[in-house]
């Protein structure tokens, strides 16, 4: 009898000890039941229990004038420095308690994930809840939505003699992307924060423009970006903080949202991004017709194309295919099986929203 309770005493101190662990096991399998119940991560996850943690993260890091991602970058820094020189000098023994240790440190960053952020993976899709039906887009539908962006951008350029940014922009985009989101019944919670990080080409020389830091609630745009980028971006990185994992919905709502803008820099700098992705696509297919599109864009619509790219030439991608394929390989983990393809998703979505709501 009294063996029995020692065994029994020696298994929940093994489970105190590696508590991390478990509950990294929990989270994992969790994040397995949410994916099979869309509807229940939507209303316990997404809409009750995250709004909490955006409005407790917003409190406690939302004054802050600085993303707090360059803590956990000096921190992460020394730590693997630190551990590198145990290492070398041969002061760490890899130990089976070294390793259950070290498995408990690495648990730890993964529950806090999914707790403050990564279950929205497997909530129900944007489509869903709009009401609209995304489907792959055809040749002839993407011709008709360049054609359609090209004669927005003609309009609102003849219109406006020139534009202002507007002097608090993060503010004005959290504002334009909540209004947007509430007009559509879609939840909104806390004062989502996106910083502009330096030093300039951070993240464009990983072939990216931002980030989205779960563990602080904020998120980042390279400072290196042109201006007429920044707003889509930093709408792209607050919808992220709204709760959407999914890369295409989040390209939608920076879409939209800056699109409906009442500011005219912001309304042309949604749509000049847009227009760049449907150019991308199409003139890979039909370069011929690209170009008689392009052709009837503004001039200065066509010189600010060119400097957008000339600003993103100067920080070339450093090791694009590695970058690729590590994000990919996340993305699917995540439940989003096209992977990085995921992001053009944006136009499916688009136009589908156009055809419901016959609009343009």
């Amino acid at each position: 009898m009294l063996k029995g309770f020692n065994e029994k005493k020696t298994i929940w101190r093994f489970i105190q000890k590696n508590n991390w662990l478990f509950l990294g096991g929990f989270t994992i399998l969790l994040n397995t039941f949410f994916s099979q119940f869309p509807v229940v991560t939507e209303y316990v996850y997404s809409r009750l229990f995250f709004p909490v943690v955006r409005f407790l993260l917003d409190l406690i890091f939302g004054w802050l004038p600085f993303p707090l991602v360059y803590f956990f970058i000096l921190g992460g820094t020394g730590l693997f420095g630190w551990l590198l020189f145990r290492v070398l000098s041969g002061k760490t023994v890899f130990s089976r308690l070294g390793v259950m240790k070290l498995l408990n440190w690495i648990a730890l960053p993964i529950v806090m994930f999914y707790v403050l952020w990564g279950y929205n993976y497997q909530r129900k899709p944007l489509e869903e809840l709009l009401g609209i039906d995304p489907s792959p887009v055809e040749l002839d539908q993407l011709c008709e939505l360049l054609e359609k962006e090209t004669a927005i951008i003609s309009d609102l350029l003849l219109s406006v003699d020139s534009f202002s940014i507007p002097f608090k922009l993060e503010d004005t985009l959290r504002m334009t992307l909540y209004n947007w989101s509430k007009s559509q019944d879609l939840p909104v919670a806390g004062r989502v924060r996106a910083y502009r990080i330096f030093p300039k080409g951070i993240f464009l020389r990983f072939s990216s423009s931002g980030l989205y830091f779960p563990f602080s609630g904020q998120g980042q745009v390279d400072a290196g970006l042109h201006p007429l980028d920044i707003p889509y971006v930093m709408t792209h990185e607050m919808s992220h903080g709204l709760g959407y994992g999914d890369e295409g919905t989040c390209n939608f709502l920076a879409y939209m949202a800056t699109t409906s803008s009442s500011n005219d820099f912001i309304r042309y700098a949604g749509h000049l991004s847009f227009w760049r992705t449907l150019a991308s696509s199409y003139h890979r297919y039909r370069p011929e017709d690209y170009f008689r599109i392009r052709s009837d864009m503004p001039q200065k619509a066509i010189i600010d194309i060119k400097e957008i790219y000339a600003t993103l030439d100067k920080y070339p991608d450093i090791m694009p295919d590695l970058r690729n394929k590590v994000y990919d390989s996340y993305l699917r983990m995540q439940g989003i099986d096209e992977g990085i393809k995921n992001y053009n998703r944006v136009v499916m979505l688009v136009y589908a929203w156009r055809q419901k709501n016959h609009s343009y």
